[in-house]
């Protein structure tokens, strides 16, 4: 091979690596993208897991003060009822 020969083998494998460069640069630029967006997602899924934590916790509230509402009233009928003399079975 002469010196010219060589000289165009050299600039193409330039070539090749500045391409390759310019590859991984998109691809870097992707991947951060990428990773932006993963971490959007997970932000967005841990304020929806606090967010059903405490619909849960109003839920439970709501719940105990029902069955709470519940139970006083079944004794005030049966505080009526012993009242009215009649008999009351627990």
């Amino acid at each position: 091979m002469n010196k010219y020969e060589l000289k165009y083998m050299l600039e193409t494998e330039l070539s090749k690596c500045d391409r390759l460069i310019d590859v991984l640069g998109k691809h870097s630029h992707q991947f951060d993208a990428l990773w932006q967006e993963i971490r959007e997602k997970q932000d967005k899924i841990n304020n929806q897991i606090i967010e059903i934590r405490r619909l849960k916790d109003m839920v439970d509230r709501y719940r105990r003060k029902l069955y709470a509402d519940k139970v006083n009233q079944a004794n005030a009928e049966k505080t009526l009822a012993e009242y009215m003399g009649d008999s009351v079975d627990n």
